[in-house]
């Protein structure tokens, strides 16, 4: 199978798909809208499964031969998991990611598809929901939001390079926190070993 794929156009679906099956339930929810999955902090809501439906359908639609892992579904029946083993192209959804947040009304879910080939990831999605803005990155092109380009900041480069440098003179020592408030924020801290 010859993998042609639009990013734009599987943002698009992503984007109405949220509007159509997520945003109009957001704040919204009837208890009989959420289940519990395998305990009290694992839910599963009616946007979930009606998001992932729709992803599945659209995903598959617009890369004839795909196969879908979706997190509800894969639930449902864990032996779609073995989907990922195989050849060919794999979409992975998962449909309302941070689903407590969502069921509580908190602004902090999203939702996340991934296109797998091979076994080799080729193409993420991260869609806000709330804000309408998309981060994609794909495999040797690189990462936008929005349609803005990224790019490595200097003072996240300076840090890599402290941490590869203290990594060089300390390959015994045992692992320690290096400070890069430039590059991560105050209270963030890159691992030693990074």
């Amino acid at each position: 199978m010859t993998l042609t794929l639009d990013i734009d156009h599987v943002s698009a679906l992503i984007r109405e798909t949220a509007e159509a099956e997520i945003l109009p339930r957001y704040q919204r929810l009837e208890a009989v809208d959420i289940r519990q999955k395998s305990g009290p902090q694992d839910l599963v809501t009616a946007a979930d499964l009606a998001s992932e439906a729709r992803l599945e359908r659209a995903l598959r639609a617009h890369l004839p031969g795909s196969a879908v892992v979706g997190e509800e579904g894969a639930f449902a029946d864990p032996t779609l998991l073995e989907r990922l083993r195989g050849a060919g192209a794999v979409w992975i959804i998962d449909p309302v990611d941070g689903t407590i947040n969502f069921c509580e009304g908190r602004p902090h879910f999203v939702v996340i598809v991934a296109l797998v080939r091979d076994g080799v990831i080729v193409a993420g999605w991260l869609h806000d929901v709330l804000a309408g803005e998309t981060a994609v990155a794909a495999r040797g092109a690189g990462a936008w939001i929005g349609g803005r380009r990224l790019s490595v900041g200097r003072a996240l480069l300076s840090a890599q390079r402290r941490c590869r440098v203290s990594r060089a003179r300390a390959r015994h020592q045992p692992l320690r926190a290096v400070h890069a408030p430039d590059a991560l924020g105050p209270r963030r801290r890159l691992p030693h070993s990074c």
